[in-house]
């Protein structure tokens, strides 16, 4: 076993460990690079540089490659295999053009112009004040239920219901989730345990036939490779004894989340935290042996500067065209089609360099014995595109080495680019600098990417908070925000992840004084970030093992009051998301992946976009809605309680409670190895927002439910169902005591920017 454990020496120059980076022209620091570029898609930033302007382009991922083979002027050229995209072809998009018209109604500061006031009479001075200063409030308290279940109460209580973009985000990540774990469990799952075994077997007879080559040590990286891949699936799994000893090791470590430490078989330091199951997949026990799977294929880079680990992507790579490659697409495809391209080198670039390079790409024998052939490779992979994130942990130099470029490698189905992982990276440590304390930003902030998108608002609470006092920032911020607002359409629509970030970038555009009252105050741009990121939290939520770092109706009452309602009127965010439903639907049904009772309901929730997005084009134009879109708000409830319904609650369950699936969840989506913290985002239950609407000439005071949000650094990557329980979302009942059973209170508090928007009622 000692020949084939790889070792890397890490060089320590400072005593701080970098968990990620990301190469960016700003002060002093190389060019952005927000995802993998063609060649043909460059331009010109105003400094200078040269910089994506098609990042992450998924449907003809062309990138040339071209590497000089000498010390003279011969250049070799190869181009990347072509990926296959979900969405190409499949639709147009939707806009919606609208106008925005005045009303000119604004609550009087007793508020005595306000038609329903009286059934608010009761409540405390400090909310009336708020409400009639502001246009709105939300309420510090968290509902513990669905947003639906308040909907359905106001229709009951006969309240003027409020609908927000928040519930509708929601019920798309419920869906979003329902889908993508049904896909996992009843194709994945077994698709990726079959593609381990016939990768183990093709290893292992590599292994035979190169022994005693000097490609015998990678072959035999490959077998352990494998072997805790398909274990990780398969506990009877035959390990060959040759690699036994490290295998078992390796498994566990990997199922005690053991944290960061040497890898029995790569010899280099890996997290095994990130093996922890988290998100929907920490309570479903089939699904926890493909997180971890998915996961080690997912994270363990073979270097391009080590020579095993080199050729062993060589042998995988050829192993992969020789046998299981329809089935490693297959899972690749759709695992993008959710979550985006893979952000490392893969098949679909290695491929073709090896049979440019190889005389004879066919025969493992061939390849060791052809020395030229693998120069020319390596010639050829030390000029491709290295990735966006760096995953891997590094030593701190000070900022001396790119660990981006030194972390370039192939793994066999990498993790994904994410813009907000791009987007941290360019603003902590060693892309920023220390602030005037002399401290380094080790862990972004949420609101870094809200601010990168374009949002004014989140850039004045990071001034506020501190966070542009780190040299760099401010530089390294506004490099990124020109970067981001360059991008087209292509790299927004690559996958349902971004496609997801898109729909709520309209959240960000500021409001002027042609909107109604309540959407014009500073307050209601912070109740918009909020929003975007507790739904954006969700998305983290449903790929965070992708990532490289959504029953009877209540009856009313006898007396008839005028409920009628009113929508948050962004037409921009709900045709997005119509948009999105729309892709969600049509992707998975050119796969077969979709029932005809799943496309029935993905059609209804986008006709519900659709509708609202109607609506809110006629009430910021002042127009008069019509019975059936008062009563379309009035039964808002109903409507989102069937999506539910569908998409959360077990077959099993006869008599299902909102407060048995509660909305609370919890992602990590930073790590910070200095302090041994995570970035944590959560969201917490719902939180009723009282909103004074113009409904039909006159304000009304509206209700509905939007997210709570919490971001904090925390020692353990938390799963949902700590998170539920520490913050009392949720109980543990004690059959043997009749009782709850007492966890430790989690403490968290909302972001001090988010609770100025609350007042309590009473």
């Amino acid at each position: 076993m000692r020949g084939y454990i790889m070792k890397k020496n890490l060089k320590k120059v400072g005593a701080v460990l970098l968990a990620t980076s990301l190469v960016i022209q700003a002060a002093g620091c190389a060019d952005i690079n927000l995802g993998k570029s063609s060649d043909d898609a460059s331009s010109k930033d105003s400094a200078g540089s040269e910089t994506s302007s098609n990042a992450q382009e998924t449907s003809t991922k062309d990138a040339t490659t071209a590497a000089t083979t000498s010390s003279n002027t011969t250049t070799v050229s190869v181009e990347s295999l072509e990926r296959t995209n979900m969405l190409n072809g499949l639709f147009s998009e939707e806009t919606v053009e609208y106008t925005v018209k005045a009303d000119g109604l604004v609550p009087e500061s007793d508020l005595s112009n306000v038609a329903n006031i009286e059934d608010y009479s009761y409540y405390n001075e400090d909310f009336l004040t708020a409400l009639a200063t502001d246009g709105f409030v939300i309420s510090p308290y968290n509902t513990g239920y669905e947003f639906f279940d308040s909907y359905e109460m106001n229709r009951y209580l006969q309240k003027c219901n409020f609908v927000t973009v928040d519930s509708m985000m929601h019920t798309y990540h419920l869906y979003f989730t329902y889908l993508l774990k049904k896909t996992e469990k009843e194709y994945l799952t077994s698709e990726l345990a079959e593609l381990g075994k016939e990768m183990l077997d093709a290893s292992k007879e590599q292994y035979e036939a190169l022994k005693g080559t000097d490609w015998e040590n990678a072959a035999l990286l490959n077998v352990a490779y494998f072997a805790v891949g398909a274990s990780l699936l398969d506990d009877s799994t035959d390990v060959p004894d040759y690699v036994a000893d490290n295998v078992k090791s390796e498994l566990s470590l990997i199922n005690n989340a053991a944290g960061i430490t040497s890898s029995p078989i790569f010899g280099f330091d890996e997290d095994y935290s990130q093996y922890k199951p988290r998100g929907y997949y920490d309570q479903d026990e089939d699904l926890k042996p493909y997180f971890r799977a998915m996961m080690w294929y997912g994270r363990i880079n073979y270097d391009t500067s080590e020579d095993d680990l080199l050729k062993a992507s060589v042998l995988m790579t050829a192993a992969m065209q020789q046998g299981p490659i329809e089935r490693w697409e297959k899972i690749y495809t759709v695992t993008a089609f959710f979550a985006g391209e893979a952000d490392d080198l893969s098949y679909y670039e290695y491929q073709p360099a090896i049979e440019s390079s190889f005389s004879d790409a066919s025969d493992v024998t061939a390849i060791a014995s052809d020395s030229d052939g693998y120069a020319a490779f390596k010639a050829l992979v030390d000029a491709m595109e290295g990735p966006s994130i760096n995953s891997t942990i590094t030593m701190d130099d000070g900022g001396a080495t790119d660990h981006v470029e030194e972390s370039k490698g192939f793994r066999f189905i990498g993790q994904r680019f994410s813009l907000d992982a791009a987007i941290f990276q360019n603003l902590i440590y060693s892309k920023t600098k220390e602030n005037s304390e002399g401290k380094t930003r080790n862990l972004p902030d949420a609101l870094d990417v809200p601010a990168a998108l374009g949002s004014e608002k989140a850039m004045e609470l990071l001034e506020e908070q501190g966070d542009t006092d780190y040299e760099n920032y401010t530089e390294n911020m506004e490099k990124l925000q020109g970067v981001i607002s360059a991008k087209d359409d292509t790299f927004w629509e690559a996958s349902l992840s971004s496609a997801w970030l898109k729909t709520l970038t309209p959240l960000l555009s500021e409001k002027t004084s042609e909107h109604p009252y309540f959407m014009q105050s500073d307050k209601w741009a912070i109740k918009d970030i909020e929003g975007f990121l507790a739904s954006w939290t969700e998305l983290k939520h449903d790929t965070v093992l992708y990532a490289k770092q959504p029953v009877a109706e209540m009856g009313g009452d006898d007396i008839e009051k005028d409920d009628r309602g009113y929508v948050e009127p962004e037409p921009d965010v709900y045709t997005g998301l119509k948009n999105l439903i729309n892709k969600t639907s049509e992707g998975l049904d050119a796969y077969g992946y979709i029932s005809d009772e799943e496309k029935e309901n993905l059609a209804l929730l986008s006709e519900l976009a659709d509708n609202l997005s109607t609506i809110s084009v006629k009430e910021l134009a002042g127009e008069t809605l019509t019975d059936d879109e008062y009563e379309l708000i009035r039964g808002y409830g109903g409507s989102l309680e069937h999506f539910w319904h569908d998409a959360v609650v077990s077959p099993d369950d006869e008599s299902p409670s909102p407060d048995e699936y509660p909305s609370a969840l919890v992602t990590d989506v930073a790590t910070d190895p200095n302090g041994g913290q995570y970035l944590e985002c959560a969201t917490g239950g719902t939180a009723t927002i009282y909103v004074i609407a113009p409904v039909d000439g006159q304000l009304k005071i509206c209700e509905g439910e939007v997210f709570a949000f919490y971001e904090f650094a925390y020692s353990e990557r938390l799963t949902d169902s700590e998170w539920r329980l520490g913050m009392g979302f949720e109980y543990e009942y004690d059959p043997e005591t009749y009782g709850y059973v007492e966890h430790e209170p989690l403490g968290i508090e909302r972001p001090w920017w988010a609770e100025q928007l609350r007042t309590s009622t009473w």
